[in-house]
Parts: C-alpha cells; structure tokens; sequence
C-alpha cells in the first residue's frame, strides 16, 4: 500500500477559463535552451499537457478554485468520489518546484516541492459544473436587482466568495521510475 508523503491545498486565479500547473523552471527566460514550449492547446477537452506543464479548462472563471496537492511513495489508492473529469499525464520535475501559471495574473511559485525527477500527475476535477450553475445565478439574481451596480458590487462578491473552493481539483503525484 502506498504512503502519503506530503500534501498541500492551494487556492489558484483562473483566467480566460484557465489555469496551469507547472514546472517551476519553465517559466525562467534565462535558461539555456529556451523555456519549452506551451501545452498543447485543449480546444476539445478540459485540459492540455505537455511534460512540463498541464492547462486546465475551467467551465467559470469568477470563483477561485482550489487545488489539493499530494505526494505519493506509489500508486495512490482508488478515489472514494468519482470526479467530474480525470487524466493522467507523465511531469518532468527538473528542479522539484511547481508553479501555477495564471495566465495574465502571472506566475505564482513554490506552490509545491517534490524531489526532481518523472512523476505520473493523476489529475480529478470536482464541482466544475455545479459551481459554475451557481455562479451564473448570482450574477442572474444580482443583476436583476434595481440597487445592483455592477460586477464590483460588495454584496455581489462576498457571495461569489461563499463559492471558492467548489471547484477543485486533486493533483496526485508519484514516481513515474521505480529504483
């Protein structure tokens, strides 16, 4: 049976219905070769990846998910809740730290630290739909209110706060090598 080595839960921005999960390193400019090139875009499905980063397709994009990290020693076990949506991809992890990459929020690093090398990244979305139905009707409510100003209004976003961390999403990590 596999042990949990260490796990971490992060709260990321999405921007243009996304986010990514990254290698730290790819994001430096001074690195020689180049930084490499972005994931495959996910034109049909709710992600794209390369090996160095994952782009995930949020179906809203006014509430902050959140994103439990968690480090392996193995296969983790099976999930106990079936998720929303699921892939698995292979991280080259060259220098141990991921980021996420927000898109037009920038980069945010150290989000998690692994020891360099290849992990398999079983990604597991949940609440993606539910939390964007009921995004869309608090803005639905909010708007047809005649005192409603705008997307800024202090009672409009406190709402859509109470909504954070609907959508989340697990990230497990586990060595894609064995010794």
């Amino acid at each position: 049976m596999s042990e949990l080595l260490s796990a971490v839960t992060r709260t990321v921005i999405a921007d243009r219905h996304m986010f990514g999960i990254a290698v730290e390193a790819s994001f430096d400019p001074s690195r020689v070769p180049p930084p490499v090139p972005p994931p495959i875009p996910f034109r049909f499905s709710w992600f794209g990846a390369s090996e160095y980063e994952i782009l995930i397709g949020v179906e809203q994009e006014l509430v902050d998910p959140q994103v439990r990290f968690e480090l392996w020693d193995g296969d983790p076990p099976v999930l106990q809740e079936e998720p929303d949506v699921q892939g698995q991809f292979v991280l080259h992890i060259s220098e141990g730290k991921l980021a996420f990459d927000q898109i037009t929020a920038g980069g945010e690093p150290d989000v998690f630290n692994v020891p360099p090398g290849q992990y398999y990244l079983r990604l597991s979305g949940y609440g993606r739909t539910e939390t964007a139905r009921q995004a869309a009707e608090l803005w639905r409510r909010y708007s047809e209110d005649d005192e409603f100003e705008d997307d800024q209004d202090p009672a409009y976003l406190a709402a859509l706060r109470q909504l954070e961390g609907r959508e989340h999403y697990l990230a497990q990590l586990w060595p894609a090598l064995r010794s």
